[in-house]
């Protein structure tokens, strides 16, 4: 079997598609750009996807999935042989979207902070935001009569999108896609013991903030092995 330096010698084959990873990696350092063309097409919808379950704004996910393309290739040779690629350009995939979800955050709390207060005639004012309390997050209400939860997926949807960033899409990974933990694991390059308890989490805040109808509203796909 042929080492990663030896492959860079060799003619590339008319077809890159059944070449490893690896293989990829090392023409694309010799400075081949089909091999780099081969390895963007290979990960373009899986990056696009894992950035999506972050930022849900399509044009903003495209645009991130291309930033990370960018950063891959700047930072190619620093890639480990030995390491998979396929979870190194996740995790560069995940920190491009959490940045910019990062960069977003500030940017709204900025603006938050400069709002004056109502009936406030100095502009440069300040207010405290609160966010309203969820009523139906209250102990006191009981459990409801069964309800149609499709038609109410929107309200779960909402809380899930304001779970913290990996509790978010590990919740999204494995209750809505039907992921393993394995993959999930994979994927963010985590333990499978952090996403356990990042999936422990999400399911504890999304009660927490929808009280009994947490498990009226939660749809359960059918799982598939991953």
């Amino acid at each position: 079997r042929l080492g990663m330096q030896q492959f860079g010698a060799m003619t590339l084959p008319p077809d890159l598609s059944n070449a490893s990873d690896q293989q990829l990696v090392a023409w694309s350092l010799e400075g081949h750009e089909e091999a780099k063309t081969a390895l963007a097409l290979r990960y373009q919808q899986p990056v696009l996807t894992a950035i999506s379950h972050l930022v849900d704004e399509p044009e903003t996910a495209e645009d991130l999935a291309q930033e990370t393309f960018l950063k891959v290739f700047e930072a190619l040779q620093t890639h480990r042989p030995d390491a998979k690629f396929a979870a190194w350009i996740f995790k560069i995939a995940n920190n491009v979207a959490v940045n910019y979800l990062k960069r977003e955050r500030r940017i709204k709390r900025q603006q938050l902070d400069t709002v004056p207060p109502a009936g406030s005639s100095d502009p440069s004012a300040p207010r405290k935001v609160h966010l309203r309390s969820n009523p139906l997050a209250a102990p006191s209400l009981p459990t409801p009569p069964p309800l149609d939860a499709p038609a109410l997926a929107p309200a779960l949807q909402a809380a899930i999108e304001r779970l913290r960033d990996k509790e978010r899409l590990c919740y999204k990974l494995y209750e809505i896609e039907g992921r393993s933990y394995g993959y999930i694991a994979e994927l963010l390059d985590l333990p499978e013991g952090s996403v356990s308890w990042y999936l422990r989490r999400a399911r504890q805040e999304l009660r927490q903030e929808l009280g009994p109808l947490y498990d009226a509203l939660r749809r359960k796909p059918p799982r598939t092995p991953a």
